[in-house]
C-alpha cells in the first residue's frame, strides 16, 4: 500500500506495478494489518476503511468504513472481535482513544494520551497506543494507562507480537529536542501496566522496531546490527550484524535503514548501497566446516540443550542467515546454489569491506551470509 497526494494506492509487489486499485483520499496516513484485516486511516478526512486483503486479488475488495469525528493524524486497529479501536484528536491537538461495537457506536474512550500516535497488537488482542507519557492499552473492554518512567517519554511507535504479553515500543524523554537519538528502547508489559526500559547501548529510530517469528524484540541500531531482545526478561540477547554503521538524517523524510519482518523473514533497507538484506529463519542448516554443538558442548552430548553453530571458534545460534539482494539479482540461500560462508565481509556505507562479527543470540540458530552489494546509490 502506497501513499500518493490522491490517495492509497495498491502496489503488487510482486509483479512490480502499480494497480489500478486506490482509496482515494487527502493526507494518507496510516496502515494496519491485523486478524485477516487491513485497516487504512485517511487523515485529511478522518475516515478509516476496513476490508479483507485476500480479496485484493480480485480487484477493489468490499470495504466498510467510518468517520471520526474530528480529521487528525490517527489510525485505528480492528481485532478479532470486529469492534474497532481508533484515535481521537483534531488536527491541533491529539488525546485518546475510543472503542466501537459492530454498528460503530461508541462503547468507552479515554482522553489521557496527550500526542496520541501509532498502535500495537499484544497477545490475546490486547490493543496499545502510544502517548507523549506512556502507552493506552485496551483489554477486555476497558482502556488502561501504562505511564512511562519518566514525566515526558513519548512511546510514539512500538511493534507488539500475539505471542507476547510485553511491547516493544521507542523511547524519547528529550521534549525540547530537534531531534532526539534515542538509545532506550522501552518495553510495556500490557498485564502489569509496567513500562521498564532497556539500554541498547546504539541509537535507532522508529523505522527500526519489529518482532522475531516467536516473539523476540527486534531493534536495528545505528550500528548496523539487528539487537535481539527477550522482551519478558528485558535484555538483549545478542546481535545480527546486517549492514555498515548509519545515523538518522535530521530530514525523516530522507531515505535510511528501516526494518520489517514477515512471517519468518527479515528485511532491511540500505540506501546507502542500493540494498535490501535478508535475514531468514532456516531450520538446522549447517555449512561445509561449521561444528554443530548442543547447548554450548560438542554434537554428541544429548544434554537436550538448545541447538547451535560454532563459526570461528564461537557459538552462536542456528536457523537464520543474512543475504544481500540488489538490483535484479536475489541472494542464493543456503538450500538452493552454491555454499555460502558462515563469515564473510559486510558492506559499509562507506563502501569499504569490513569482517562480520557475529554475537551469540540465544533461541535461536543463526548462519550468516556476506551481504553482496549490487550498485546502488551510496550518498544522501
Amino acid at each position: 500500500m502506497l501513499s500518493t497526494s490522491e490517495g492509497f494506492r495498491v502496489l503488487d509487489a510482486v509483479g512490480r506495478r502499480l494497480t489500478g486499485i486506490a482509496f482515494e483520499g487527502p493526507k494518507p496516513g496510516h496502515v494496519v494489518r491485523h486478524a485477516d484485516r487491513t485497516v487504512l486511516f485517511t487523515d485529511g478526512t478522518g475516515q478509516v476503511t476496513s476490508f479483507d486483503p485476500h480479496d485484493l486479488a480480485k480487484g477493489r475488495p468490499a470495504t466498510s468504513t467510518y468517520t471520526s469525528a474530528s480529521p487528525h493524524h490517527g489510525v485505528a486497529v480492528e481485532p478479532e472481535d470486529g469492534r474497532p479501536v481508533s484515535t481521537l484528536g483534531t488536527e491541533e491537538k491529539r488525546t485518546g482513544l475510543i472503542v466501537l461495537d459492530g454498528d460503530r457506536k461508541e462503547i468507552t474512550r479515554n482522553e489521557q494520551c496527550p500526542g496520541v500516535h501509532g498502535e500495537a497488537t499484544a497477545k490475546d488482542e490486547v490493543v496499545a497506543v502510544g502517548c507523549e507519557d506512556g502507552v493506552l492499552v485496551h483489554k477486555d473492554g476497558r482502556i488502561t494507562k501504562a505511564k512511562s518512567p519518566t514525566a515526558y517519554g513519548r512511546i510514539g511507535n512500538r511493534a507488539g507480537s500475539d505471542l507476547s504479553p510485553v511491547v516493544l515500543g521507542d523511547f524519547k524523554k528529550d521534549e525540547d529536542a530537534e531531534l532526539e537519538r534515542p538509545r532506550q528502547a522501552s518495553l510495556i508489559n500490557t498485564t502489569t501496566g509496567r513500562t521498564n526500559l532497556l539500554d541498547l547501548g546504539t541509537g535507532y529510530t522508529f523505522r527500526s522496531l519489529a518482532r522475531g517469528p516467536h516473539g523476540e524484540g527486534l531493534v536495528l541500531g545505528t550500528d548496523g546490527r539487528i539487537h535481539v531482545i527477550d522482551p519478558e526478561a528485558g535484555r538483549v540477547t545478542g546481535t545480527i550484524p546486517v549492514i555498515g554503521a548509519w545515523q538518522e538524517p535530521l530530514n525523516w523524510q530522507r531515505p535510511y535503514p528501516a526494518l520489517f519482518v514477515r512471517d519468518r523473514t527479515a528485511y532491511v533497507t540500505a540506501p546507502a548501497t542500493g540494498q535490501v538484506v535478508e535475514v531468514r529463519h532456516e531450520e538446522h542448516v549447517l555449512l561445509a566446516g561449521d561444528q554443530a554443538v548442543d547447548g554450548g558442548e560438542p554434537a554428541g552430548d544429548t544434554d537436550g540443550g538448545t541447538d547451535r553453530l560454532r563459526v570461528g571458534g564461537q557459538v552462536v545460534l542456528a536457523g537464520m542467515q543474512v543475504a544481500g539482494v540488489g538490483g535484479e539479482q536475489r541472494g542464493k540461500d543456503l538450500h538452493g546454489g552454491g555454499p555460502a560462508g558462515a563469515v564473510g565481509t559486510e558492506q559499509c556505507e562507506d563502501g569499504s569491506g569490513r569482517d562480520v562479527r557475529v554475537d551469540a543470540v540465544e533461541d535461536a540458530l543463526l548462519t550468516v551470509r556476506p551481504a553482496q552489494t549490487h550498485g546502488g546509490d551510496r550518498g544522501r
